[in-house]
């Protein structure tokens, strides 16, 4: 299609296939309080992981799950004072050496202020996840931080239109999208990347 693709990953999960532990080729601390989380911990991870992607496309990573990766999945990031910054700084050198930006999604207040070390951290997510007639569309107060740090706050996509014929929103009957015009105007006046 000759489009730009932003890659999304969640967290790495403590079988991944990538870490030694589990016969791959790369250092990653697994989680052993059974969090079911995992890091990598070597630069040439990063540096293989986003090599030769630009070549089909691909102009972000989006490393979503901080807080997760943080609160939930990884508690040796709350036990070393350099072990996030290492890994965020890795992240950061391989997609410079890629010729890819980062966008850091459900980041605490530590890991936006970590961008300041790590130019290509381009964008950040200023709102909540979307769900039908939610308020993901006020990221104003997100905003003022990220605008302070040079970034461009990214919103969750959204539904266009009122009904959604087939949605995947089981949890209640007959959902809809009160709001799409407001929600149009939230994501392009923000400054930040417009989902499609």
């Amino acid at each position: 299609t000759g489009w730009l693709v932003q890659a999304h990953n969640r967290w790495w999960d403590s079988e991944t296939v990538y870490a030694k532990q589990n016969g791959g080729d790369y250092d990653f601390i697994i989680d052993s309080e059974g969090r079911n989380g995992a890091m990598p911990t070597e630069q040439r991870f990063f540096d293989d992981l986003m090599a030769d992607k630009a070549s089909w496309g691909l102009r972000v990573y989006e490393q979503d799950w901080l807080y997760n990766e943080f609160m939930q999945k990884v508690g040796a990031v709350l036990e070393s004072a350099t072990l996030a910054r290492t890994w965020l700084m890795q992240m950061g050198e391989g997609a410079r050496k890629a010729g890819l930006t980062i966008q850091y999604c459900m980041p605490f207040a530590r890991h936006l202020l970590q961008s300041l070390e790590i130019p290509v951290v381009t964008q950040a997510r200023a709102s909540d996840d979307y769900q039908p007639a939610n308020d993901n569309w006020a990221i104003g107060g997100q905003n003022i931080l990220m605008d302070a740090l040079g970034l461009a706050p990214s919103k969750d996509c959204f539904w266009s239109t009122v009904n959604q014929p087939g949605n995947p929103y089981t949890y209640a009957d007959n959902v809809t999208e009160p709001y799409p015009e407001l929600q149009a105007a939230a994501i392009t006046l923000s400054a930040g990347p417009v989902a499609v």
